[in-house]
């Protein structure tokens, strides 16, 4: 396995588009890596907050009063291929989310990688592949290419639990089981 430059997208989803959004992803990309497709990662429902301003017109809630809704993170990886994730945008997240402006985060990353993406062919300027072994922060540890769990991945990482996901030889992260 070697580290690759990556992106991290993240974007921020009312739990009631989940499915429509997710399914939209896929349909314009199967996000595939290693040997499996359908790659995303869903983190835990929070609450999603935002007032709509004078001169606004709000998909959800009326200007002026704060709205609080159940909300994901939904997240992928890709290599660093702009015309790939705007096709994602465009297609994929836009024309299912229900907000007029997603929140919509992309992040380069490192990644462990270790087999091609059958998706997208190699390029000699981009990584073209995924394991989904996060490498937290923008540079390669110390440690020499191995993966780090738990709390030492995550330090550093603008991410907060970066670090917890595990590597595994071509599929993605597993759970540690403890006991």
């Amino acid at each position: 396995m070697a580290l690759q430059p990556m992106w991290r997208v993240q974007v921020s989803v009312p739990l009631a588009a989940l499915a429509a959004v997710r399914a939209g992803i896929l349909a314009v990309d199967r996000l595939a890596a290693g040997g499996y497709d359908s790659g995303l990662f869903e983190q835990a429902v929070g609450i999603e907050q935002f007032r709509p301003l004078p001169g606004s017109s709000p998909a959800l809630g009326e200007v002026g009063q704060c709205q609080r809704v159940p909300a994901v993170i939904v997240q992928f990886h890709l290599p660093p291929d702009q015309a790939r994730l705007q096709r994602i945008i465009e297609h994929g997240i836009a024309p299912h989310h229900p907000w007029h402006s997603p929140v919509i985060e992309v992040s380069p990353i490192w990644l462990c990688v270790d087999q091609p993406d059958p998706v997208s062919p190699p390029r000699p300027d981009a990584a073209s592949a995924t394991t989904w072994c996060v490498r937290p922060g923008n540079a390669p540890s110390a440690a020499g290419g191995r993966h780090q769990s738990g709390a030492a991945a995550g330090a550093g990482s603008a991410h907060p639990g970066a670090g917890a996901l595990r590597a595994g030889a071509g599929r993605p992260p597993s759970r540690s089981r403890s006991g």
